[in-house]
């Protein structure tokens, strides 16, 4: 069957202020289609942004010189997720087999204009091109039905710090890259406490809309609550050094579902409060997945874990919450509340962390088989309203790793991720199993090696186990991540390679020999794990960086993929800067390879290229510091150990005053520089979880340069100087960001933008300029509301159900300066589209 799409877009030829003599227009009929109607839009805004023409919509009349554009979807000639690009001048048709298909086809369109998608936004490149249909022959099949992401939180990294609208961002983004799935780990009540991802308990407690009347405590990380792993303590970001704590409008962080609780519920009022606020996340994001062809996913570990306050109220009620027919009605309360609060394709149960460490005891295997046999009965018995699913960090038990596929129905996927934290390769016995449900989950990044609060460089090893995966049958490709722009480039490789390898993979589909493979030490050691990456590379530095330093930036990332040295001690969930002996002159030498980056910068011309390349300049810079300092550190070690052998206390003291105190002072401006650096890559929440993480993570500020201060004052016997001290103040160069960087709104909602105007001095005006997407009209202006020291917020205008995209850039006045967002602005501006409410609710 084929479906015309009822849109006629009339390209006006208009490329830097000079009227074309032809048009380009498409022609057909709307069929009421809104995922159609949007795809319509977002080519509008895209070959906007890229060419300065501008798609007008509507009917015409006038064919006689025109160029068209012909969107189209064609359920007979193509599978739902595939597209066709063909140019038959003057036709450029785009074709998918389904309006899902259909919006692959309208990206992969806008990739082959220079732009590029990836999970923390868009990346427009800073020269517009002139308007020409491209000449492309090209159909996209993808080589894995589900491709995407599983992010992590229970770290300050991670979806923890996500709301509605940072779902809605990242869901939008994985359709761009043409991926189609994100599911979500919930941990349970003391492995290591209940995250609300997933309410766990009764019938009688669910109400029609989803909503609950019993709870339970959970939370996700606050800085008020101490961090499960590596020991990340209570503080408050009033408390952050050298002008970090700017970045924060309260003295405490907590994500928007646990607003005004950042400690956690503390009464059942609250608890019932907190998972409602969540499920009302999901209903808003999930149905938005829904609509772009994105399948969700959440569940919880097996055996179930039924939380102690819904036991005991079991128990009260002469109910044995052990008895597999008890565990059956409270999986059916879990899907029934699910069903009545948010869309869901998927509930996977997990088998627990302990498999792969210390492996599994048999009655262990028992016991979750027999759990989820029980809740695949529990599902059935409510009418299967999503599918059930397994995961877990092994594949299944270490007696044997395709035990799940014998004993579970064939329905049911199988999932793992890699063991030890990415370390080893995906497991072989994927091969072995028999069912057509298998995802791969490779990691994007490890919570252990180099941490999640640095560099992780991944490209050659995601492309392997891509492979892989590929050679093995799956038909699921997912990443394991907490971080989004930090991560992009590994992203981005996952995503390509879902779709495509023939470039880099000699044999796809097979199992390629260990020579046919590159070595890399990845994390600790040498590895085949690896396959060509250089062309991803090319790709990726001039769409980032722009032509001039293509060349020599692909080579440098193409060097250090795979193969950056570790700047922490070792240690979950970011390391720790604990001392180095080492001197730092022996030790830098393992890092001059930044420099060699940061020599690119003055060969950039344009703005926007210029403040990506700074993003990755100051991130290994903020990485080189970390080493930097731990050595400064073992220095200073050294000699307080040195001091304290002294016998007499004048001499501690003025050996402390002479020797040591400079010593802090070095260690301060060290680690003061290697947080204005950190402060100077900040632009997405998980950006500003680095800095929490920095400032509340025992195992950094505390071990480097809390404890130092202390120890250097009980010698001196006074505070330090002021000189010696650390600053309260920023340091960095002036930036505006915007951390939830939207791109869709939807008709009637409130869309207000949280913006951090983060520099040495606040700015006397901070203005949105804002017009209809290319109007020939001027800007028309909205002042910013100031929050509290770097944090402002602004209301986008409301167009109604016109549903015109509007473009717009923030200006901050200085005195004797100015500072935009987007730099690019007003030549390139921030774009937004409208999505209809009406098809979300």
């Amino acid at each position: 069957m084929v479906i015309s799409l009822g849109l006629i877009i009339i390209l006006s030829n208009i490329c830097y202020g000079q009227e074309a003599r032809e048009t380009v227009r498409i022609v057909g009929t709307p069929e009421n289609n809104v995922i159609v109607d949007f795809a319509t839009r977002e080519l509008q805004r895209y070959l906007y942004l890229r060419t300065g023409t501008l798609a007008v919509t509507g009917q015409s009349k006038n064919s006689a010189s025109a160029k068209t554009i012909l969107l189209s979807v064609d359920s007979g000639k193509l599978a739902s997720e595939e597209y066709e690009i063909e140019t038959q001048d003057p036709v450029l048709t785009v074709c998918g087999g389904s309006a899902t298909g259909l919006l692959y086809g309208i990206y992969r369109l806008a990739e082959h204009w220079g732009i590029r998608f990836y999970l923390h936004g868009d990346v427009i490149p800073d020269r517009k091109i002139p308007f020409a249909l491209p000449q492309i022959k090209e159909k996209g099949k993808p080589l894995f039905a589900l491709r995407g992401l599983n992010p992590w939180g229970s770290h300050p990294h991670g979806f923890d710090q996500w709301s509605a609208d940072d779902y809605i961002v990242h869901i939008g983004q994985l359709a761009k890259m043409r991926m189609n799935f994100i599911g979500i780990h919930c941990y349970p009540e003391g492995l290591p406490y209940a995250e609300p991802t997933v309410w766990i308990g009764e019938e009688k407690d669910i109400r029609p809309d989803g909503t609950v009347s019993f709870g339970y405590p959970a939370h996700y990380y606050s800085t008020a609550i101490m961090g499960h792993w590596g020991k990340i303590t209570p503080g408050e970001t009033e408390s952050y050094l050298f002008g970090s704590s700017r970045l924060f409008p309260e003295k405490h962080w907590e994500p928007e579902v646990m607003q005004g609780l950042p400690a956690g519920p503390q009464t059942p009022e609250e608890s019932n409060l907190l998972f409602n606020r969540t499920g009302r996340q999901f209903s808003k994001a999930f149905t938005f997945a829904r609509s772009v062809g994105v399948k969700t996913c959440i569940g919880t570990e097996a055996p179930m874990t039924i939380p102690t306050l819904v036991r005991e109220r079991m128990v009260d009620t002469g109910k044995n919450p052990d008895d597999p027919e008890q565990v059956k009605e409270i999986y059916k309360s879990i899907f029934r509340r699910i069903k009545a609060s948010h869309p869901l394709d998927y509930y996977w149960l997990w088998t627990e962390e302990d498999w792969t460490w210390r492996d599994n005891t048999k009655e262990a295997t028992a016991k979750v088989i027999d759990d989820i046999l029980i809740a695949n009965k529990a599902l059935d018995e409510i009418g299967r309203p999503f599918e059930l699913a397994t995961a877990g960090w092994v594949i299944g038990p270490v007696e044997d790793r395709t035990l799940l596929d014998h004993k579970l129905p064939p329905s049911i996927p199988l999932s793992s991720i890699s063991r030890d934290v990415g370390h080893v390769a995906i497991d072989s016995a994927y091969r072995q199993i028999k069912r057509a449900g298998k995802w791969a989950i490779p990691w994007m990044e490890s919570d252990h090696y180099h941490g999640l609060n640095n560099p992780q460089i991944f490209v050659s090893r995601i492309r392997n186990d891509a492979a892989d995966a590929l050679a093995y049958g799956c038909n699921g490709l997912m990443g394991l991540h907490w971080r989004t722009e930090e991560l992009s480039p590994n992203i981005a490789a996952l995503a390509q390679a879902a779709w495509n390898q023939d470039v880099w993979n000699p044999m796809p589909g097979q199992q390629l020999p260990e020579q046919g493979r590159i070595k890399k030490p990845f994390f600790d050691g040498q590895s085949n794990r690896g396959m060509e990456s250089i062309d991803f590379w090319r790709d990726w530095a001039e769409n980032m960086f722009g032509q001039e330093i293509a060349e020599d930036a692909a080579q440098f990332f193409h060097s250090i993929d795979g193969n950056l040295p570790i700047s922490v001690q070792k240690g979950c969930p970011g390391g720790a800067l604990s001392p180095d002996s080492n001197a730092w002159e022996s030790v830098q030498k393992r890092f001059a390879f930044v420099d060699d980056f940061c020599r690119l910068h003055s060969r950039i011309s344009s703005a926007g290229d210029r403040e990506r390349f700074e993003f990755w300049q100051n991130f290994l810079l903020y990485y080189r510091r970390q080493a930097q300092v731990r050595c400064t550190l073992g220095k200073f070690e050294a000699l307080i150990k040195e001091i304290e052998a002294e016998n007499e206390d004048i001499t501690k003291k003025n050996r402390a005053e002479k020797e040591l105190l400079p010593l802090f002072g070095e260690l301060t401006q060290q680690y003061g520089a290697m947080s204005t650096c950190l402060q100077e890559t900040v632009t997405t929440n998980g950006g500003l979880m680095e800095i929490v993480f920095m400032e509340q993570s025992d195992s950094w500020r505390q071990t480097a340069w809390d404890e130092p201060k202390q120890k250097l004052e009980k010698l001196m016997g006074r505070p330090v100087d002021a000189k010696m001290d650390a600053w309260k103040e920023y340091r960095g160069k002036p930036r505006i960001f915007i951390p939830t960087l939207r791109t869709i709104a939807f008709t009637g909602e409130k869309t207000v933008l949280p913006v951090k105007i983060h520099s040495p001095k606040p700015p006397m005006k901070a203005v949105l300029y804002w017009k209809e997407l290319g109007a020939k009209t001027s800007f028309k202006k909205v002042e910013l509301l100031h929050l509290s020291k770097s944090n402002y917020q602004v209301t986008l205008p409301f167009l109604g159900q016109s549903r015109k995209a509007i473009e717009y850039y923030i200006e901050a006045t200085f005195e004797g300066s100015s500072l935009r967002f987007p730099l690019t602005a007003p030549e390139l501006n921030q774009t937004i589209i409208w999505f209809p409410q009406s098809y979300i609710n």
